[in-house]
């Protein structure tokens, strides 16, 4: 088995997370710090990143590229739903439940799919993945909103959610990405370099500062109470989920760039966003908290294997 691409893969993400560990076990990065910069990558680095990849993709409106972010929020939806329906079965506590729920399909796409696909197919192939990350993230923001309050008993308040879906800075990049693509085909006209170049370097910022603040934010201070149910989130997102998309893929007939963006996006640890999310709307936070810092660090070592597995099946060619 060839393990050269999963190392190229997975180190990288490794050394990034290693730095922001040091760095707050150092007291370079505090908690104030991290919120501050992963507020500005969030609302600025995530949107430039986003409209760099969309408008630097040859067919990223293609009507064959157009059905894979299709694939991929139906294929989100369907996970929601299962551990939706079938959690509270199991957890009657419904902070916690929520919580394992939430913890077993938001995936952290936004840190890792883009830069896992770039190490496998290169840097001009993210356009798909950009696509497919800039629908997928906002709906998981809104089934978390649905989640919460339904599990508290509330009724969710649809225009605010309307409202954040046209504010999040993925969907504006993405949609500003196209416009000026479409805008460049017309014309003949392109982005002048000048204008590019900071677009670029600022968009390559994106992913080792994600990388860096995650691995400083991360906290194992208290796996042991929970393992058990930090085990069954760990085996739904690293393993079960990533288990499906590839099931779906082969399935549908799906290889190269877009087997790879739509196994990425769902191959990933639970989304750090998913700790204030918990706090501010009535779960389980500190288990939160331990499902990112778990599925996390366990994330290096199941997208090492996925990928070997997936390459040794013929399934990924470097």
């Amino acid at each position: 088995m060839e393990l050269s691409l999963s190392f190229n893969v997975v180190f990288p993400l490794f050394v990034y997370m290693f730095i922001g560990i040091i760095a707050r076990k150092t007291g370079l990065l505090d908690p104030d710090t991290c919120s501050r910069m992963n507020g500005f990558n969030f609302k600025v680095l995530f949107g430039v990143n986003m409209f760099k990849n969309v408008f630097t993709a040859k067919d990223a409106f293609s009507a064959e590229s157009l059905k894979y972010p299709v694939i991929s929020v139906v294929y989100a939806l369907a996970v929601f739903l299962i551990l939706y329906f079938t959690v509270p079965l199991f957890w009657k506590e419904k902070p916690r439940a929520s919580c394992i729920i939430q913890g077993g399909y938001r995936g952290n796409s936004m840190l890792f799919a883009i830069p896992v696909v770039e190490a496998i197919c290169g840097a001009d192939d993210a356009a798909l993945a950009s696509m497919c990350v800039s629908i997928v993230v906002p709906l998981y923001n809104i089934l978390a909103v649905v989640l919460f309050e339904t599990m508290r008993d509330r009724k969710v308040a649809v225009w605010p959610l309307i409202k954040s879906i046209f504010r999040n800075p993925l969907i504006i990049g993405a949609v500003a990405g196209g416009v000026a693509s479409i805008i460049s085909e017309l014309t003949g006209f392109g982005i002048h370099k000048a204008v590019m170049t900071p677009i670029s370097v600022l968009s390559s910022m994106n992913s080792p500062l994600s990388l860096i603040l995650l691995g400083a934010g991360l906290s194992f201070s208290s796996l042991r109470s929970n393992i058990r149910d930090l085990a069954i989130v760990c085996f739904i997102k690293l393993v079960a989920v990533p288990a499906g998309i590839a099931a779906v893929c082969i399935a549908l007939g799906i290889d190269g760039t877009a087997f790879v963006s739509l196994f990425a996006i769902f191959c990933v640890p639970t989304a750090v966003s998913s700790f204030p999310m918990a706090e501010q709307m009535g779960g389980d936070g500190p288990f939160a908290a331990e499902a990112i810092a778990a599925t996390s660090l366990l994330s290096l070592f199941t997208v090492f294997l996925w990928i070997a597995l997936l390459q040794s099946a013929g399934l990924i060619i470097a």
